[in-house]
């Protein structure tokens, strides 16, 4: 596709090339947790899919020379949030006559009635989810572990024991948990742990109050350190 407003500065080129790890890790995340929940068929979409994509609208659509470095990165983060659910549009859809308010009161309320997460599905490898046909089955969960690199990441975000990581059944749980989340406070974990973002950051990709943003995360906080007191 041709860009309406030419190739980028080499400047923001390095800015941009700076900022695209956490994104990637944060699409990265999202795919994946798509994948297990049998919203989208593996492989149907790469990261590179949603980061190419980025780059054209970061160029087409945005006078990006005039933008700072953390400009750069939040509008990256916004593009790619976007795309992301666009394509999970059909799957995630709430309906148009329901406010971010209600969506936000309705996923805290699951959360706080799952509170004690069962981590009864099968033990499954990470590395081995290309290989496996999921079913999507609410009763029956198959339970992926969380991605090494992100693994550590959320305990150390969330501030739980680092012991976490060296069982299998502590890891199994952390897993559970994070699979069993609702799907808007999935990604707004997501952001906060994968992309590195402060909440003040996540409310302005996600066009919502702080306020509701730092209650899920520390509710979040909460609700993983009861499931894995009470393995």
């Amino acid at each position: 596709m041709t860009s309406k407003k030419g190739s980028f500065t080499e400047e923001l080129s390095e800015i941009i090339t700076s900022c695209l790890p956490p994104v990637k890790r944060y699409v990265a995340n999202r795919l994946r947790m798509a994948v297990i929940d049998g919203v989208l068929a593996p492989g149907k979409y790469r990261v590179e899919d949603i980061t190419d994509e980025i780059y054209i609208r970061l160029n087409e659509d945005f006078d990006s020379e005039l933008l700072t470095p953390d400009q750069v990165k939040m509008t990256m983060f916004m593009l790619a949030d976007r795309q992301l659910e666009e394509i999970l549009a059909e799957e995630y859809v709430h309906g148009d006559d329901v406010s971010i308010e209600e969506i936000v009161a309705g996923e805290l309320k699951t959360l706080e009635e799952k509170y004690v997460t069962e981590a009864d599905g099968d033990f499954v490898l990470y590395e081995e989810l290309d290989d496996i046909s999921y079913q999507h089955d609410q009763q029956q969960k198959t339970i992926f572990l969380l991605e090494p690199g992100f693994e550590t990441d959320l305990i150390t975000t969330l501030d739980l024991e680092k012991s976490c990581a060296e069982a299998a059944e502590t890891r199994k749980v952390l897993a559970s948990t994070y699979q069993r989340l609702p799907s808007l406070i999935s990604s707004i974990l997501a952001l906060h742990v994968a992309g590195g973002l402060s909440v003040t950051e996540i409310a302005e990709i996600r066009k919502m109050d702080s306020n509701d943003v730092d209650r899920i995360i520390r509710r979040v906080k909460v609700h993983f350190q009861a499931a894995l007191q009470r393995r």
